[in-house]
């Protein structure tokens, strides 16, 4: 199974984009999550997305988020609410540490703080034009002290 194309953390502070074998992480990239990633997809050490530079592999930021293409799909990673009014409209797939709440209603999937805070860490691949998303919370079943009372609501 190929390594999957966009990541988020289970608590949205932190997303990763694999540009082939390369992983680009929001923040710091020596981080507890973008080492595991690393190791576990077996992909080159996790470099920094420089939030304030102009490119990374394709990746061009600003001070309130980044914009991807990858395998044909438009990636905004937002860091800050005023990101969004921007980066919503151009955008197919969004990934906000802040909550969205429906305003980015032309993005085929809006993954969010809320999104992670309902369902974990989140796992994206996007192939042919079809995008699959796996979430921890997929993983972790109905178990006694698994919180499920908000699971699936959106």
């Amino acid at each position: 199974m190929p390594p999957p194309d966009l990541l988020i953390s289970r608590d949205a502070g932190q997303f990763g984009v694999r540009v082939e074998t390369n992983l680009f992480v929001s923040g710091r990239s020596n981080t507890f999550d973008a080492d595991v990633w690393a190791r576990r997809y077996g992909l080159q050490p996790a470099q920094g997305i420089n939030k304030n530079d102009g490119a990374n592999a394709g990746i061009t930021c600003d001070g309130l988020g980044c914009i991807a293409e990858i395998k044909g799909e438009t990636v905004a990673l937002v860091f800050a609410l005023d990101a969004l009014a921007e980066n919503c409209v151009r955008a197919d797939i969004v990934l906000s540490a802040e909550p969205v709440r429906g305003r980015c209603p032309s993005a085929h999937v809006v993954i969010d703080r809320f999104s992670v805070w309902r369902e974990g860490a989140h796992a994206l691949w996007l192939e042919n034009g079809q995008i699959r998303v796996d979430t921890s919370a997929q993983y972790r079943g109905l178990r006694p002290w698994v919180d499920t009372r908000n699971r699936g609501r959106r």
